[in-house]
Formats: structure tokens, sequence, C-alpha cells
């Protein structure tokens, strides 16, 4: 038997307005960036499958969604762990919430982590949906989907073990099953006949931990740190301990994945339409990086006369990564 249910907390209207708008701005950007590479066009194609105009764009969507939805759980424990810390003891009300958020978002992980994997199959074989369930051993024998299933099985896991979850240990266990659930579809993301695939490999894996961790530790703070303003300065200090550890592993790593990729294939950084997107990115992120730093230290400061300019202002830092967001999607499905 599960202990009680934590406390009931309805989250304010401007913090749904700002999440739905950072969703939006995120697949906006995925629809943009797609369209400007040409990767997919609208008569049906997408460069590297033959499965249709359906499964050429269900494909970055659910990765768009299967990133959110991973950035949300990995956000929510790595609150809890470090942010909101309570050195072993059980957890309080403000980490209560956080591990049923992270259950929450480990749901929709796991089931896009699924439609991932048919829409990967269905991509790969050059099929449509219909014809895909008529060649499903063809499918789960493909390294792509077996990693996608491998995530949504432990993605399925921590939502399974959330409602359980009553103190920081067990929050740890929470923390590593995510980790976890991310490599499977990195270690699968490069042909293995492609130079360089280890190190490159090796880059992508810190570049995605290190951005989950940045953007979901930054969502934490509007979501858990924004409730208590004696206790934000404590929740800012640790966090950007971590931001910027993370936010630099981010734009090094990715340039380093991009510099092994493009100079083999197109003979330049920047140069094709993948190389664009990797620039708006990296321009992004520098931002990011000198702004969120900057702002950071002085609300740490000054944050006795914290108001709505401060929040306005983390505001556009999680919209910015929204975009970056979207970038990477597109990024993932432009072919070199």
């Amino acid at each position: 038997m599960t202990g009680p249910a934590g406390p009931r907390h309805r989250l304010p209207g401007r913090v749904v307005l700002g999440g739905s708008a950072a969703v939006t701005l995120a697949a906006l950007a995925t629809f943009i960036g797609l369209l400007s590479t040409g990767a997919i066009g609208t008569d049906g194609g997408l460069d590297l499958s033959s499965g249709g105009l359906v499964v050429a764009w269900t494909s970055p969507l659910v990765s768009l969604l299967m990133d959110l939805a991973t950035i949300g759980c990995v956000g929510a424990l790595l609150s809890v762990l470090f942010l909101l810390r309570t050195d072993g003891g059980p957890l309080g009300t403000q980490g209560q919430r956080a591990v049923r958020d992270a259950g929450k978002a480990a749901v929709v992980w796991s089931l896009a982590a699924v439609l991932g994997a048919l829409t990967a199959g269905a991509s790969i074989l050059g099929v449509s949906f219909r014809l895909l369930f008529g060649r499903l051993g063809s499918a789960l024998a493909l390294p792509e989907v077996q990693a996608l299933l491998a995530s949504a099985v432990l993605a399925a896991l921590i939502a399974g073990t959330a409602g359980r979850i009553r103190t920081s240990p067990r929050t740890m266990t929470a923390g590593v099953l995510a980790i976890a659930a991310i490599l499977p579809p990195v270690l699968t993301a490069f042909p293995r006949n492609e130079p360089n695939v280890v190190p490159a490999a090796i880059g992508l894996i810190v570049h995605v931990i290190a951005a989950v961790v940045w953007i979901g530790g930054l969502a934490g703070v509007v979501r858990y740190g924004r409730g208590s303003r004696v206790g934000l300065p404590l929740v800012l200090r640790r966090f950007d301990r971590v931001a910027t550890i993370a936010a630099i592993a981010v734009l090094l790593s990715g340039l380093l994945t991009g510099l092994l990729r493009q100079t083999v294939v197109n003979g330049g950084l920047f140069t094709g339409g993948y190389g664009g997107l990797l620039l708006a990115k990296a321009v992004a992120f520098v931002l990011l990086i000198v702004g969120g730093l900057w702002h950071r230290r002085q609300a740490i400061t000054t944050l006795a006369d914290v108001g709505r300019r401060f929040w306005r202002l983390v505001a556009v830092e999680l919209f910015i990564l929204a975009i970056a967001i979207g970038l990477s999607v597109a990024m993932a499905h432009t072919p070199l």
C-alpha cells in the first residue's frame, strides 16, 4: 500500500500560460528549422525516408514531446535532489510535489518513446504506419527502435514507482533510472560507419544530459522556488552552480559534436542546412550562458527586491531555451 497522497497544488495561471508559450515556441522552432533546411517538404517526403508526409512530420513532433517530457521528469527529480534537498530525510511538501510531477512527466515520456519507436520503424523501413504492422518483426530488430522501447520501459518504471517515493535516497534511484532512460536513443543517434562516431557519441551524451539538467533545473526553480521568497536565495545559489557547469558543457559538447560530424561531411562547421541550425543554436546558448549567469548573480544579491521583473527575465531565459530545444529536434531530423 502507498502512503497518503500529498497535498494538492494548483499551478498559478501565469506559470501555465508561460509553460504553454514555451512549448509553442519549441514546436514553432522545430517547424521552421525543418522547413528552412528542406529536411521536410510539403510533398510527402523526409529526405531519409519514403514513409510519407504523416510519418515525416510525426517523427520530429514525437521527438519534441519526448524531449520536453524528459526535461520535465529529470528537472523535477533534480529539484528534489539539489534544489530542495533534505540531506537524506523525508521529503517536504515541495519535494513530494516535485516527485508527483516527475511521475506524471514519466508517463508522457514513456508513451512518447513508444510512439517514437513506431515512427522510427516506419521512417527507417520507408513504410506508412498502416503498413508498418505488417513488418513489425523487421521494425523490432532495428537498434533505433529497441533503444526507444528501452527508454519507454525505464520511464514507465519511474512513473510506476514515483507514488511510493518519500525520501531523498529513493529519489536518487529514480534519478539514476531517468539518466539511464536518456542514454539508449543517444547511443543509436549516429550511423556506426560514420567517422569519429565514438567521440561524437560521447560528446552527444554529455550534451544531452547537461542540457536536460540545465533546462530542467531552471524549470524547477520556476515551479518550486517561486513559492517561498525566503528559500529562493538558497535555491538560486544551488542552481547557479549546477547551471553554470551544465551550460558550458552543453555549448562545448555541442560544438565538438558538430565539428566531428560537419567537417567530415560538409567540410566546415557551419556549412549547409545542419550547420546553419548549429550556428543559430550556438548563438542562443552563448546569450543564455552570459545573460543567465549575470541575471542569477544579480538576483541572489538583490532578492529582497525581487518582483515581476525577475520572473519575466526567467521566462525569457526559458523561452530562448525552448527555441533551442526546437532547433535541436530539427537538427536531429536534418541530414548532414
